[in-house]
């Protein structure tokens, strides 16, 4: 038998101490168990037992420090890929706002430069040619301001996405006439290097039918702007040669958009981030001076809107290849207060109906050439104008005894803004309001505004403004667009 002699503790006082360590402490010899007498089957379980809850423990203990190490990797590994996107995003940014320093004050040195070489030369000039080098010059500059302000354009666009501005309002379309119309607004870019802009149906045997394509149900400003974008840029590319759009039906409650252009092509490595903002490729760089190439960004946004993507590829012998795959919208039924696109039954009776009809509509703008502008335009559109330079004038013009069919206003006036006008509208008759300006201000279609027409004015932009507002003051049962106080 195995003896195991126990050693008491200290009971008090009289008892000898410990011998000392050298740390001070007492050392306890261990203590002997009488396995004979004193240990029971319920000891040695409670002693596997907390032996057991020990070891689990300590597994408990591995396992939690294994975790936090894997998840620590993992946030050094997110952190890592946060870092070398953020190094990116500054090389983008950086890159952007140089050639966005460029790009801005061109448009201003041509301008500058022409008005000097006219002043310079107007002296030596007889009257006929001092006409036609006027006439010359103002369009140089008229063509420098488009270009400038399409860079504004694509900024505010950008502005708008990244806010959730924009607004998605599905409709029949027909989208057969939707890519005519845009070939047509891209065209003069084309025919100024030469080049032209073909459409094609694509479809499986005779290809695709006409009347498959005449109603597909989408917004038609958001696919107008998204394929706009995707075609200049085709242009901007393309030295020689046809860009081709092409339009097909794959399958029933889709659409398939391809545009080929005859450009370079694209770097694989700059294939997956063609269409990210600020994003300058080779392709991009070597054409820095036409654009802030922030088209494609845009692009790609209106797609997401749309519930459909874009995708860029390189073709065989050379130009690329960007393809929109778009779904129907058959959950969204267009709102009585949706305005019409252009081109739309509704806006071509309203044009035809305001052709005859002479509206009396107040200017309101601080900005005498802007005012001038859009007096002349709105004349030449057979209506009847008055003029104010600040909301105290208007508020006086709408309180005289002549009263005024609609108001256009400068969004930004010495008095006020666009809702100030908005409010003081209302409470002079509510007549319809179209809001102008070069900064975005849809947030005032909310606050009653009729429509929001962008500056500088354009007379066809104007007049198919005018043609929505009218429409739907006439599908609210109004007989006259205001009636006289």
């Amino acid at each position: 038998m195995v003896e195991i002699v126990e050693q008491k503790t200290p009971d008090g006082p009289n008892d000898p101490d410990p011998a000392p360590t050298a740390a001070g402490r007492a050392v306890v010899a261990p203590q002997a168990i009488d396995l004979g007498s004193g240990l029971t089957n319920g000891t040695v379980d409670r002693l596997v037992d907390r032996l057991s809850t020990a070891l689990r423990d300590q597994h408990d203990i591995v396992r939690e420090l294994s975790e936090a190490r894997a998840d620590l990797a993992r946030r050094h590994e997110e952190a890592e890929a946060a870092r070398r996107r953020a190094e990116r995003t500054m090389e983008c940014l950086t890159s952007f706002l140089h050639a966005l320093g460029h790009d801005l004050r061109a448009p201003f040195v041509g301008i500058d430069a022409s008005l000097q070489l006219l002043d310079l030369e107007a002296a030596g000039l007889r009257p006929d040619e001092l006409r036609a080098r006027v006439s010359e010059t103002a369009s140089g500059v008229r063509r420098t301001c488009s270009y400038g302000l399409s860079m504004i354009a694509d900024l505010f666009e950008l502005m708008r996405t990244e806010a959730g501005a924009w607004r998605v309002q599905p409709m029949p379309v027909d989208l057969l006439a939707l890519v005519r119309e845009v070939r047509a607004l891209v065209l003069p870019q084309a025919r100024a290097k030469g080049l032209d802009i073909a459409i094609h149906l694509v479809g499986s045997g005779a290809g695709c039918n006409e009347p498959e394509i005449e109603a597909f149900r989408t917004d038609p400003d958001r696919l107008r702007q998204a394929l706009v974008n995707v075609l200049a840029n085709a242009v901007k590319f393309s030295d020689a040669g046809v860009v081709d759009i092409e339009i097909a039906r794959p399958v029933a409650g889709q659409c398939v958009f391809r545009v080929l252009d005859r450009g370079p092509g694209i770097a694989p490595d700059a294939l997956e981030r063609i269409f990210e903002p600020f994003h300058q490729s080779e392709r991009t760089a070597a054409h820095a001076g036409e654009g802030l190439g922030l088209g494609l960004a845009i692009a790609e946004r209106c797609a997401r809107l749309l519930g459909g993507s874009w995708t860029a590829s390189n073709r065989e012998g050379g130009g690329a290849a960007f393809t929109l795959t778009l779904p129907e919208d058959t959950h969204c039924e267009p709102t009585s207060s949706a305005a019409p696109s252009a081109g739309s039954p509704a806006q071509s009776t309203a044009s035809s109906r305001m052709a005859g009809r002479t509206l009396r509509i107040l200017v309101v703008d601080d900005e005498a050439a802007a005012a001038r502008l859009a007096a002349h335009h709105l004349r030449v559109l057979g209506h009847a104008v008055a003029t104010a330079a600040s909301l105290a004038e208007a508020r006086a013009a709408l309180a005289s005894p002549s009263a005024f069919d609609l108001i256009l206003a400068d969004f930004e006036l010495p008095d006020g803004d666009g809702a100030d006008m908005l409010d003081l509208v209302r409470g002079l008759g509510n007549a319809p309001v179209i809001l102008s300006s070069a900064r975005v201000c849809d947030d005032m279609l909310d606050r009653g505004a009729a429509a929001v027409v962008p500056k500088p004015l354009e007379r066809a932009a104007l007049a198919a403004t005018l043609a929505r507002v009218l429409a739907g003051m006439e599908r609210r049962g109004a007989e006259e667009p205001s009636k006289p106080r």
